[in-house]
């Protein structure tokens, strides 16, 4: 009986690279949730002009997490179509 290949990604690194994502995602979330605190503190402080950067450097931060996990992700996707097209 022949051993089958693994379905998933056994190349050096790829563990690592992944787990390097989670961490970046990770620390970019609680930047934004430490943005929203601040944020919040100065505006019932009466400053009201920190609505819009505030806004801005969190949408900034959402758009950087999803395009971690969207290249992580099809990165993913890509080598499990190839692993299942070398079978």
């Amino acid at each position: 009986m022949a051993i089958r290949k693994p379905r998933f990604d056994t190349r050096p690194g790829v563990t690592a690279s992944a787990t390097a994502r989670v961490w970046i995602c990770g620390i970019i979330c609680v930047v934004q949730y430490w943005l929203l605190t601040a944020a919040n503190e100065a505006f019932h402080g009466g400053n009201l002009k920190v609505g819009l950067p505030a806004f801005l450097a969190s949408l900034v931060c959402f758009v950087l997490v999803a395009g971690l996990i969207v290249v992580g992700e099809s990165g993913s996707h890509k080598m499990q179509e190839e692993l299942r097209d070398n079978e």
